[in-house]
C-alpha cells in the first residue's frame, strides 16, 4: 500500500461516492488491511511507513471533523484508523497480529473485539450495526492516549496553521510508540515510565521535553473537554532540566565517507531519489525539512550558478525563521561524489509538478528512513548523531577552511542572506557562497 494510495482512500469512498455502500466501503478497507500486512517494510521511503501512516490517519480524522458523512462513513473511518494503528505497530514492533486477526476475521481486533461478533461487515450493515460501531469506539471505556490524541487532531485541523498543525500531529505521533497498551494516562509513574524510555532509546533531552509538553497539552484538552477524570495533570513539571541541552554531535568525516558509500548503492528509482536527497544534505548542510519541502521550481540558476532555493512558497512548506529563506549554490565535489549537472539531469526527468516535493516525502520520513537506516546499517549503533548532524558537519568544514562567518552563515541560514547580498550585490555574493562551500567540499578526506 503506496503513499499516495492511502492518501486517496478516503476522498474516494468517502467523498467522491457518497452513495457507497457500507458493504464496499467493507471491502475496500480489507483491501488496505491486506496491503499493510503483506507490503515490505525494509523501504522506509515509500513503502510502509509511520510518518505515510500518520499522514493517512490525519487525513481520516480530517474528514471526520469537517465533512458531511453517513452514520456508516463514520463507522467506516472508526475502523480505518484500528486498521491503520495496526500496520504502525506491524512498522514499530514487527507485530502483525493485528492485521492478520482483521483479515482473517474480518472484524476489528483488540481489546473490544468481541463487540464486534454480532456485526459481520463484510455483508451490508444496517443503521444498528453502524452505531454500535461508533458506540465501541465512543462509548463509556476510560478514554486511552490513543482516542484522546485523535480529539486533538480533529479539533486543531480547523484552528492551526498547516506546518503547525504536522508538528503536533508528528510529535503525538511519537509519543504513542512510547504509550503501553492499558496504560492509565492519569498516572503520573505511568508517565515517568514513558520519559525513561524515551531517554533509555536515546533521545536528546530537548525532544523529549518537547514531547512531554505536546502531551500535557492533550491531557489538559482532555480534562477540559471532561474526556478525563478530575485531577492534576500528571505531567507538570515531568520535562527534564540536567543536561537538557543535546549531546548531538556533528559526523566525523570517515563517518560522512560511511554514509555516502551507503546510499550510493542504488538499485532502483526509488534509492536514486534516497541518494540525491541524501548527497544535497551533505552539499548544502540544509535541514531535513529544507530539503524535504524542495519542488522543481526550487532549483534555480542565478548567473549561471545552479542553487536551491529554499523558501515557503508553497502551502506545504515551512521554515525555522526569517534567515532560513536562503539561496544555497551548489558546487560539484569530487570527494562527495557530487556533481552538479547529473543532478540538474536528474531533476529535469522527475516526473511530478513542478510544485510538488521533489523527493516525494514527508520531512519525517526522510529523517526516519536516513536515522533508522543508513546511520545505524552504516555507523552500527554510534551515539549523539542524526540527519542534523550532517549540517553541524558542514559548519564545522566551513569554520576549519577559514571560510567568513558572513558567508557561512549565508549558507546555513543562520542569519539573513541580504547582508551578504548588500556587502557584495546579489551575483556576487551567490559566487562568494558558492566558492565557500568549494573550499569547504575540497580534498580527498574520503578514504
Amino acid at each position: 500500500m503506496r503513499q499516495n494510495e492511502l492518501a486517496a482512500a478516503a476522498k474516494a469512498f468517502l467523498l467522491d461516492k457518497p452513495e457507497v455502500s457500507a458493504k464496499e466501503l467493507r471491502e475496500h478497507l480489507m483491501t488496505i488491511a491486506e496491503g499493510l500486512l503483506t507490503e515490505p517494510t525494509d523501504d522506509y521511503w515509500n513503502g510502509v511507513e509511520v510518518a505515510v501512516l500518520e499522514d493517512a490517519k490525519a487525513n481520516l480524522r480530517h474528514i471526520a471533523a469537517r465533512e458531511r458523512l453517513t452514520v456508516e462513513q463514520q463507522a467506516y473511518i472508526a475502523e480505518a484508523l484500528k486498521v491503520l494503528t495496526a500496520g504502525q505497530r506491524r512498522v514499530d514492533y514487527g507485530d502483525a497480529s493485528g492485521l492478520l486477526e482483521f483479515v482473517a476475521s474480518g472484524r476489528p481486533s483488540g481489546p473490544n473485539s468481541n463487540d464486534y461478533d454480532d456485526n459481520n461487515h463484510t455483508n451490508e450493515s444496517t443503521l444498528s450495526d453502524a452505531v454500535s460501531i461508533l458506540k465501541v469506539e465512543q462509548g463509556d471505556d476510560p478514554v486511552d492516549f490513543n482516542r484522546l490524541t485523535d480529539s486533538v487532531l480533529a479539533e486543531k485541523a480547523l484552528s492551526l496553521k498547516k506546518s503547525s498543525y504536522a508538528d503536533l500531529r508528528a510529535s503525538l505521533g511519537s509519543v504513542l510508540r512510547y504509550i503501553p497498551d492499558g496504560m492509565d494516562i492519569m498516572n503520573r509513574a505511568e508517565w515517568l515510565g514513558v520519559r525513561d524510555a524515551m531517554v533509555a532509546d536515546g533521545l536528546a533531552y530537548s525532544t523529549i521535553n518537547k514531547l512531554l509538553t505536546k502531551s500535557k497539552m492533550a491531557i489538559d484538552y482532555g480534562l477540559m473537554n471532561k474526556q478525563l477524570p478530575n485531577g492534576r495533570n500528571p505531567i507538570e513539571r515531568l520535562k527534564l532540566t540536567k543536561d537538557a541541552e543535546s549531546k548531538r554531535r556533528a559526523f566525523t568525516d570517515d563517518e560522512v565517507a560511511a554514509l555516502l558509500e551507503q546510499v550510493g548503492h542504488v538499485d532502483s528509482a526509488d534509492s536514486v531519489t534516497r541518494k540525491w536527497a541524501a548527497m544535497l544534505s551533505v552539499v548544502t548542510g540544509a535541514r531535513a525539512a529544507e530539503i524535504a519541502h524542495l519542488t522543481k521550481r526550487d532549483i534555480v540558476t542565478i548567473d549561471g550558478i545552479t542553487c536551491i532555493d529554499i523558501n515557503e512558497n508553497g502551502h506545504h512548506k515551512s521554515v525555522k525563521n526569517k534567515h532560513s529563506v536562503r539561496l544555497v549554490p551548489l558546487t560539484t565535489s569530487k570527494a562527495i561524489g557530487f556533481d552538479v549537472e547529473e543532478f540538474f539531469e536528474w531533476v529535469s526527468r522527475v516526473d511530478c509538478d513542478t510544485d510538488a516535493p521533489l523527493f516525494g516525502m514527508t520531512p519525517a520520513a526522510y529523517s526516519h528512513w536516513f536515522n533508522r537506516k543508513v546511520v545505524r546499517e552504516a555507523l552500527g549503533d554510534v551515539q549523539n548523531v542524526s540527519l542534523h548532524s550532517l549540517r553541524h558537519w558542514l559548519a564545522s568544514r566551513l569554520k576549519g577552511r577559514g571560510v567568513a562567518l558572513v558567508d557561512a552563515q549565508g549558507v546555513l541560514g543562520h542569519s539573513s542572506q541580504s547582508i551578504t547580498f548588500d556587502l557584495y550585490g546579489k551575483g556576487h555574493a551567490i559566487g562568494r557562497l558558492r566558492d565557500a562551500l568549494q573550499v569547504a567540499l575540497s580534498g580527498e578526506f574520503i578514504q
